[in-house]
């Protein structure tokens, strides 16, 4: 089962934590009512599998770099919004990079009235990079007026990246407002030769494209 870490926000308590320093293959973090907890990571890092555990007006905020040279990976991230006004804010940015192969399964869980979620990826593929994403937001039937988005944007910069993208809405009630957007790209050559006209070699114009992408400009 590999190695699993637990950790636990007491109530009220807000926790920053930087995931370039963990090791596990499994972290679980359980928060207490009215909790914040904060994750970021600072260089690269890699993990099998995120859970969190969300209380009463408790909140996660997970933004995070994934640059992945060689091999295939698998990462799971699983959240249970188990108190009402719970909120999970994620924004994951995917580096593949040529011949690399990352598949994602996404699990989040609203249990809890008045929950909230916003899950964003970004996928920038290079050469021959394939990513795989597996979602599902699933609405508990006691769960009512549950606000949910899930967002999963990939742009291909190698003619032979290859990307998969399978969300997948379970709602037992009638009283929450969710949805998905997928959208799959490549760089804008009319951008491009736009920027190239004003100036910019065509390297630069590409990272202008890129980063452009990468701050959620496109």
């Amino acid at each position: 089962m590999g190695t699993v870490k637990q950790i636990i926000i007491n109530k009220k308590q807000i926790r920053h934590f930087d995931l370039s320093n963990f090791l596990p293959d499994k972290i679980e973090f359980k928060l207490a009512a009215e909790a914040v907890l904060r994750l970021n990571n600072s260089s690269a890092f890699s993990f099998k599998h995120l859970h969190f555990i969300i209380g009463l007006r408790a909140r996660v905020d997970f933004d995070c770099l994934f640059k992945q040279l060689v091999g295939k990976r698998q990462y799971y991230v699983t959240a249970d919004l188990m108190g009402a006004y719970s909120q999970l804010n994620v924004n994951l940015l995917h580096n593949g990079q040529d011949q690399s192969e990352a598949d994602y399964f996404l699990t989040i869980n609203h249990q809890a009235a008045n929950s909230f979620s916003k899950i964003t990826i970004r996928r920038l593929l290079q050469g021959r990079a394939r990513s795989n994403l597996y979602g599902l937001v699933k609405v508990w039937p006691q769960a009512k007026a549950v606000d949910s988005f899930l967002l999963d944007k990939t742009l291909l910069m190698g003619r032979r990246a290859q990307v998969v993208s399978k969300p997948d809405l379970k709602i037992l009630n009638n009283q929450a407002a969710v949805y998905h957007g997928v959208t799959v790209s490549r760089p804008d050559h009319k951008e491009i030769d736009y920027l190239t006209s004003r100036g910019f070699t065509n390297r630069q114009a590409l990272n202008l494209v890129v980063q452009g992408f990468i701050k959620g400009k496109n």
